[in-house]
């Protein structure tokens, strides 16, 4: 009878032990599913964090670029600005290079361009004082004798007057001695060196 209550007794305990051993894996395995799920729940975590990160500084960059850009167009325009500035002043400048240089841009003309050429009344007129004075003076031509005459005339620093009987023109330089006269209607009358100089020409 004791035998069988003994038996009685291993037989719950070897139960007990095999419910007890049945539920510590039951455990363990409850605790591996949780530990799998939670490292999966981690990583989608962690996913989730580096795609944010991911996006914060894809965006920045955006940001950055577009700013930098943005600074580069503002350079720009500046640039732009300047170079027109600089365009102006250089074509004012020029317009007053081209004024300074005899070229017409609305201001008064220089004296280039207000040369008048003088000549002899004929040709018969221009040969015959040619042929008095030119020669003598060096010319080679009649037609330069006649060209030197009308530059005496241009010549700011010719001395002018009116002849005191015809009211001609009459003009002189007395540092190379030139004397010419331009009759009342615009013609050379004659062109040659005076002996007395410029006493000459204060007779006139």
């Amino acid at each position: 009878m004791i035998k069988k209550i003994m038996k009685i007794i291993k037989n719950v305990k070897i139960a007990k032990n095999v419910k007890f051993a049945k539920n510590v894996k039951f455990a363990r395995n409850v605790i591996n599913v949780k530990n799998v799920r939670n490292l999966k729940n981690i990583n989608k975590f962690i996913v989730c964090v580096l795609s944010i990160v991911l996006m914060v500084a894809v965006s920045g960059c955006t940001i950055t670029y577009k700013m930098n850009d943005g600074e580069k167009s503002d350079e720009s325009s500046i640039a732009e600005v300047e170079i027109v500035t600089e365009a102006k002043t250089e074509s004012n400048s020029d317009l007053n290079n081209d004024s300074d240089n005899g070229i017409d841009n609305g201001a008064a003309k220089d004296t280039k361009d207000s040369y008048i050429s003088y000549t002899f009344r004929n040709d018969k007129l221009l040969q015959s004082h040619y042929e008095k004075h030119g020669i003598d003076m060096g010319f080679d031509s009649k037609e330069d004798y006649e060209k030197a005459a009308s530059d005496v005339v241009n010549n700011k620093n010719a001395l002018h007057k009116k002849e005191k009987e015809d009211n001609d023109d009459i003009y002189y330089l007395e540092k190379t001695n030139e004397f010419v006269v331009v009759s009342t209607d615009g013609y050379l009358r004659t062109y040659f060196y005076p002996d007395a100089g410029k006493k000459y020409y204060d007779r006139q």
